[in-house]
C-alpha cells in the first residue's frame, strides 16, 4: 500500500503532461484486485493509507476499486471505521473520510457502515459542537438516509457560514466538504435562509470550478450526481 501510494503521488504530478501514467496506475490497481482476500485484508489496515489509496490511485480504476471493496467485505471496513473512532491516537476525521471514500465506490456499503457506526460518530461530536468535521459528516449521513438526531437538532447558521468560508479559503479548496456541508444545512435550516447562504457560497468562482470542473473525473462524477440530486 505504501509503495503504491508513493507511485501514485509522484505520478499525479506528471499525469497532465503524460496521460498514459493514469493507465499504468489503473493497471497497478488491477494487479491489486488479483490478490487473495486474506492478503487484501492485510494490506488495507492503516486508515490513512487506505484513504490515500481510495482518493488517489483508485480513482483511475473506479470499477476495479469497487470490486476490491466487495472482495474484502464489510467487516473489515466496519472495524476500520469504528476502531479509528475509538483510537485516541488517530485523528477522528479519518473515519469520516473513509466513509466518504467508500461512498464514492459503493453507496449501499457506505449506508450499511454508516447505520452501524452512527452512534460512535455521534459520541465523537462532543456536546453537539459544530466543526469542520461534524458539519460535512451530517451532510453525508443525511444523504445516506441515516438519522442524525443524536448529533444535531438544529444548525447554527452563523457558525456554519464561518465553516464554509474556512473551506473556501483552504488551498486546495475543499469542494467535498463544502458540498456535504450544504447538504447538512439544507436539512436543518429554514429554506429561505439556506437559499441565501447557498447562493453566497456558490457565487464564488473557485467553488463553482471545483464542483463542476474537478480534474479528478471520478470525483467530478460523484459531485455532479449530488449536485443534480440537491439542485445546487
Amino acid at each position: 500500500m505504501a509503495g503504491l501510494s508513493g507511485i501514485a503521488y509522484v505520478a499525479s504530478k506528471r499525469a497532465e503532461k503524460e496521460p498514459e501514467i493514469n493507465q499504468k496506475i489503473a493497471s497497478l490497481v488491477g494487479r491489486l484486485a488479483e490478490f487473495e482476500t486474506s492478503d487484501l485484508k492485510d494490506v488495507f489496515r492503516d486508515v490513512g493509507s487506505v484513504n490515500f489509496f481510495l482518493s488517489q490511485p483508485a480513482t483511475k480504476a473506479p470499477g476495479t476499486c469497487s470490486s476490491i471493496l466487495k472482495k474484502i467485505g464489510s467487516d473489515l471496513w466496519l472495524d476500520l471505521i469504528q476502531s479509528t473512532l475509538r483510537d485516541g491516537k488517530v485523528k477522528k476525521e479519518q473515519a469520516f473520510w473513509l466513509l466518504w471514500n467508500i461512498y464514492r465506490y459503493d453507496e449501499p456499503l457506505a449506508k450499511q457502515l454508516a447505520q452501524k457506526s452512527v452512534n460512535l460518530f455521534a459520541e465523537n461530536v462532543r456536546d453537539g459542537k459544530l466543526s469542520e468535521v461534524s458539519l460535512p459528516l451530517v451532510g453525508l449521513l443525511n444523504h445516506l438516509e441515516v438519522s442524525t438526531e443524536g448529533i444535531f437538532h438544529e444548525i447554527d447558521l452563523v457558525r456554519a457560514s464561518e465553516i464554509l468560508d474556512s473551506f473556501k479559503n483552504k488551498e486546495p479548496l475543499e469542494g467535498t466538504s463544502i458540498l456535504l456541508s450544504l447538504i447538512a444545512i439544507s436539512s436543518k435550516a429554514p429554506k429561505d435562509k439556506f437559499e441565501t447562504l447557498k447562493g453566497r457560497v456558490l457565487k464564488d468562482p473557485k467553488v463553482k470550478s471545483c464542483l463542476y470542473n474537478n480534474r479528478n473525473t471520478q470525483l467530478q462524477s460523484v459531485f455532479n450526481t449530488l449536485i443534480r440530486r440537491y439542485s445546487f
